[in-house]
């Protein structure tokens, strides 16, 4: 957050009719950022756990 706040200084002219410090702007990136890293980290997890463990052990 310390970075956000810092970026949008840095581009606050490039900002149009938006604050640096919107909170709700910044809330929307969190909750964007956050979702996708939930989906990648789960979309591998979901398919590791279908396999069988004794199966991938054996395999080479």
């Amino acid at each position: 957050m310390a970075g956000a706040f810092g970026v949008g200084q840095l581009l606050q002219s490039l900002l149009v009719q938006t604050s640096p410090t919107d909170p709700m702007t910044l809330l929307s990136i969190v909750a964007l950022l956050l979702s996708v890293a939930v989906t990648a980290c789960l979309w591998p997890a979901r398919r590791a756990a279908r396999l069988d463990p004794m199966m991938a052990l054996r395999h080479e």
